[in-house]
This record gives C-alpha cells, sequence and structure tokens, in this order.
C-alpha cells in the first residue's frame, strides 16, 4: 500500500515555481485540497479490500462459532463454494500463594494453552482440531518427556455435518462429552477453572466415538445421543463393550423474541450406560442441570451422581455445584462458584467441599455479546475442606486456601477459504 500512496502524493503535488511562492492562506487552501483527494484516493483504493472483509463476515460469521460445538443444528449450511477456516487461541500464566505453607505453597504456571483449528463448509460440512499443553510428567511423578517438558495434546479431532433446517447435527472422532460440554458451555468460565465433574473424573472432557442430535425450531429443545469407547481421550479401548449417553435439554423462554433481553432458561438431564477398564466395571451417570443466562448475569446449578469411578465398580460418587458468574454485557468477569465431591454417597468423611471467587476486567472492552475481549486480567480465590478419608495423603492439612493472579488472552478469527478436495491432496 506504500508504493500507491507514494505515486498518489507524487501526483497531487502542485508545481510550484522557486519566484511563486503563495501566501499562507493560500497554502493552507492547497494542502486541505490535497488531503481531501488524497482521502478519497485512499478511500477508493482501500474500497475492494473492505469488500472483501464484508463478503468473509457474511460468509462466516463475525466469530469462530465451531468453538461451542454443542450447540445442536446451530451451524448453518452453506454454498458448495464456500469454506471457512476459524482458528482460536487461548493461553494464559497464572502465579499462585497457597496456605498453610506445606509442601511448594508457590508456583508459576500454564493455566491455560489451547489451539483449535475449525473448517466450515462447503455444505453443511466441518472439522476442528484441538491441542492443548500439557505437563509431560504427572502431577505425582518425575518421569516425562525431556525431563518434564510441556507438549502439546491431541484433545479434539472431529468430523461434523450439520443440517440447520432440520435441525439434525452428526459428529465423529474424538469427540465432546455430552455432558460436559453442555455444562461447560453455559459456564463459560472454563479459562478460569473446569466443571468438578472433569476435576474428579466424573465426566471425560472427551472420548473416541460419534454422537447425533437434533434441536427443534428456536432451540426451544434438543436431544443429543453418543456412542463412545468409555476411556476417555488419555486412554485407549480396555474392553469390547461402549459407553451409550443421552442429553436432553429443554428451554422453555426461548420461543419468545426478547428472550435475551430477559434471559434463556435451560433445564437438563443426562444419562449413561457404560463401563470402563479391562474387567469392564459398571460406569453408569444421572445428571441434571438448570442454568439461567442472561447478558448481565448467569446462574447455575447442576449434579451428577455415577455408579462406579476410574474402574472401581464399588465406589458410588457424586458431585453438586452451584455458581453465578457476570454476564457477556459486562466490561469485566466475575463469578462464584461452590463445589462439592463425594467419593462414596452416604459416606460425609469421603466429600471435599471447594469453593472460589474472583473477578477482573476485560480488555478492550466491546459491549458485543458475541464477541469476547482478547484480554483479561483476573484475580481469585480458591479454598477447600477435605474429609477424613479424602485427603490425598495423610497428615494433609484438611483446609488449605489459594490466592493467585491470572493474566489471559483469547483470540478468534474467521478468515474465507477455497475448498479443495480429498483428491487433490498428495
Amino acid at each position: 500500500m506504500t508504493p500507491i500512496l507514494l505515486a498518489l502524493l507524487l501526483q497531487a503535488a502542485p508545481a510550484v515555481a522557486d519566484d511563486d511562492v503563495p501566501d499562507d492562506a493560500a497554502q493552507d487552501t492547497a494542502d486541505g485540497d490535497t488531503l481531501d483527494d488524497l482521502a478519497d484516493e485512499a478511500a477508493r483504493a482501500l474500497a475492494p479490500l473492505a469488500d472483501a472483509w464484508q463478503r468473509a463476515r457474511t460468509r462466516c460469521g463475525p466469530d469462530p462459532g465451531i468453538v461451542t460445538p454443542i450447540a445442536l443444528g446451530a451451524t448453518p449450511s452453506r454454498d458448495w463454494n464456500d469454506a471457512c477456516l476459524q482458528v482460536l487461541l487461548d493461553v494464559a500464566g497464572r502465579g499462585t500463594v497457597g496456605f498453610p505453607a506445606v509442601g511448594l505453597s508457590r508456583r508459576l504456571e500454564l493455566a491455560r494453552g489451547r489451539l483449535e483449528l475449525g473448517l466450515l463448509g462447503p455444505g453443511p460440512l466441518s472439522a476442528r482440531i484441538a491441542f492443548i499443553a500439557t505437563r509431560s510428567a504427572p502431577p505425582n511423578g518425575y518421569l516425562g518427556i525431556d525431563g518434564e517438558a510441556i507438549v502439546p495434546r491431541l484433545r479434539i479431532a472431529e468430523a461434523r455435518a450439520d443440517w440447520a433446517k432440520a435441525g439434525l447435527t452428526v459428529a465423529a472422532g474424538v469427540v465432546d462429552d455430552l455432558w460436559l460440554m453442555s455444562l461447560q458451555s453455559r459456564w463459560g468460565l472454563r479459562y478460569i477453572a473446569p466443571m468438578v465433574d472433569q476435576q474428579t473424573g466424573l465426566a471425560f472432557r472427551a472420548d473416541v466415538g460419534a454422537w447425533a442430535g437434533w434441536s427443534a425450531p428456536r432451540g426451544i429443545a434438543s436431544l443429543a445421543v453418543s456412542v463412545t469407547g468409555g476411556e476417555g481421550d488419555t486412554l485407549r479401548d480396555r474392553n469390547n463393550g461402549v459407553n451409550t449417553a443421552g442429553l436432553l435439554v429443554v428451554k422453555p423462554l426461548a420461543w419468545r423474541d426478547d428472550a435475551r433481553r430477559d434471559g434463556v432458561l435451560s433445564v437438563g438431564v443426562y444419562g449413561r450406560d457404560g463401563s470402563r477398564g479391562i474387567d469392564r466395571a459398571r460406569d453408569y451417570r444421572v445428571g441434571g442441570f438448570a442454568i439461567w443466562q442472561h447478558r448481565w448475569i448467569g446462574v447455575g446449578a447442576s449434579t451428577i451422581h455415577g455408579w462406579g469411578l476410574d474402574g472401581d465398580a464399588s465406589q458410588t460418587p457424586s458431585a453438586l455445584s452451584a455458581w453465578v458468574r457476570t454476564g457477556t454485557d459486562l466490561p469485566a468477569i466475575g463469578w462464584a462458584r461452590i463445589d462439592r465431591f463425594c467419593a462414596e454417597r452416604g459416606v460425609p468423611e469421603s466429600a471435599t467441599l471447594s469453593w472460589r471467587v474472583g473477578g477482573g476486567p476485560l480488555l478492550p472492552w466491546r459491549a458485543n455479546p458475541e464477541r469476547f475481549a482478547p484480554l483479561y486480567v483476573a484475580v481469585g480465590y480458591e479454598g477447600e475442606r477435605r474429609g477424613a478419608l479424602a485427603a490425598p495423603v495423610a497428615g494433609a492439612p484438611a483446609v488449605v486456601h489459594e490466592l493467585w493472579l491470572q493474566l489471559g488472552a483469547r483470540f478468534g478469527v474467521t478468515v474465507p477459504v477455497t475448498p479443495v478436495g480429498s483428491g487433490a491432496a498428495p
């Protein structure tokens, strides 16, 4: 663009003789005319770029919508000549101080590292792949890759088709867990803390398998069913069984034209039949949630009960979570959440009660509920009370506290691309 502007400057500059210097007023008028001409020429030169950007927004939408996958039937069908590449980068660093000061009470960590690529189109087709950054050594071990290096790990690899008019969706590959993703997308602050279901192993973040769903007009109700291997995304199958699960979500007020202004109530029920491990230990789940989402505030509660955990059929775990958080129209994030996990229902000594509260500004803030601010700074406090049977090691403190500071960035872009058939690949 610099050569174009330079040529415009040379063409627009008036030829002035040494003995014909205009007075100050005339010079100001000439400068003003020159600047106006330059502005007009620049606007004409940039017009094709602006038109292309507008076409990209029309074809692809302003944001990466594929990063909220369990929105059944939400991805519109596209023309077979259109395709869009969507990229989401989510990174955060955190410094933590814990007390009482037992063991490693001060630490710096990569709290969030995720790269997700999605290809929308042509037509109803889409695909996405996601990687997360993870420490190659386990929390209680020292055997890793290249010491204990942070390495990328595949999280999602999904092929998907959406027929929006019919409200139908099918997906296969390494896919999201129906319960966890539906709950997590409504919690909305995964980059601050995962759901207690994932933290305790009651739900897998992803698994190898497939799912299909149907969504009623305006999303009043949606139903999804899945078939997965049952060992999560970190282990290969240990037995010949499969896990089958179903999720029903009802939004009783979604039919109203002013639903977003007044808030959206979602009520969901979930069930899973499955097994885990070499011995095909039972691994059943039943859960439900009720969540109200408003542009200024969100409130939710969920519970899940299980029979079997981590390959142990004798365990009967359960979890309860309740939270309140800021809405998407506010220039900051804030939250308060309480979780209770019990490894054995009816045994209070096996329970762990945790609570967390915090907040911080979004930078810069944009009053657009469909876009997130790219930067945020958050300060949080977390506490945990463990029962006598829930302590990680004998003699560990029953109550622990943490204060932390987190700086994060979440960037998403959408770019129109030309689809290439699989036959063109080398």
